[in-house]
């Protein structure tokens, strides 16, 4: 009866055995399922971190590039803003210094022309009269001479309106560039957000993933060691079996042994009783 038990609790805990191998095979073979889907959201991750440092370093090689032609712009306007001082300084000497005194001086000289010959004139005031024009012919003289060499700074003047613009050219063409390469960071700039916002998404799908993959893997991990432990059960249930089997045999050969030897020993009276009976017949003391 206690053995019919046994074996029922052996069959039971048999059952139970491979029912938990059955659930951690399960849950292990879904945890690899679920740790590949991990590790390719964290490959994807990956790449997509990898694009975001590429895209960065070419902003920040474009913004390099855009500081420098702000530089050369800055530089350039700078240069062209100082040559448009010197021009009107230059411009302003001719027209508000010497034109305007020349003219006053030749307008002096006419009238005194027109005094001298219309107006009658005591001989001290003529006198008087052509001593201030011959000097105001003398300055005019003079101021026209002035004017002839201001001519080169009137070319000067033409030179430098060529080079404020040959300047105010290039800035544009740097200033142009500016703006190109603005926009062009601006684009890489709304690039590396879009990359940003999937790597955030790819972070927090790759961490829920991860949580499912560590709670599958708990349970195969329960499911192992309940199975580990119903094996060691199992083990010590079959060794409890296996000792009362050989406990078992040991007493039936026992058995048998002493069986033997009862009937090896009935044998060997019997042939001491035919051996003594032989003997007897043969001397005459016992007849049949």
């Amino acid at each position: 009866m206690g053995r019919k038990k046994t074996l029922g609790e052996l069959q039971l805990a048999e059952v139970r055995y491979r029912n938990f191998l059955e659930r951690r095979d399960r849950h292990n073979a879904d945890a690899r399922a679920i740790r590949e889907e991990r590790d390719l959201l964290n490959r994807k991750k990956g790449e997509v971190r990898q694009e975001i440092v590429s895209l960065r370093s070419r902003r920040s090689l474009i913004l390099s590039e855009v500081r420098e032609h702000k530089a050369s712009r800055n530089e350039l306007q700078g240069r062209a803003k100082e040559l448009i001082l010197v021009k009107r300084k230059l411009r302003g000497d001719l027209k508000g210094g010497l034109e305007g005194e020349l003219m006053r001086q030749q307008e002096r000289m006419r009238e005194m022309d027109t005094r001298q010959q219309t107006t009658s004139l005591t001989l001290e005031e003529e006198e008087k009269l052509l001593s201030d024009l011959r000097q105001v012919r003398d300055d005019v003289a003079r101021l026209e001479t002035i004017e002839r060499d201001h001519g080169e700074v009137l070319q000067q003047v033409v030179e430098i309106d060529g080079s404020i613009d040959d300047l105010f050219q290039q800035a544009e063409a740097q200033h142009r560039l500016v703006l190109r390469k603005s926009e062009e960071s601006q684009s890489i700039m709304e690039e590396i957000a879009e990359k940003e916002e999937s790597h955030s998404l790819l972070t927090a799908e790759a961490n829920r993933v991860h949580k499912a993959f560590v709670s599958v893997r708990e349970k195969a991990d329960h499911y192992h060691k309940k199975a580990m432990e119903l094996r060691e059960k199992l083990i010590s249930i079959k060794r409890s079996r296996r000792e009362e089997y050989e406990e078992g045999r040991k007493g039936m050969l026992e058995q048998k042994e002493a069986v033997k030897r009862a009937l090896e020993d009935e044998e060997a009276v019997e042939k001491a009783v035919e051996e003594a009976l032989s003997h007897l017949l043969k001397k005459g003391k016992l007849e049949l």
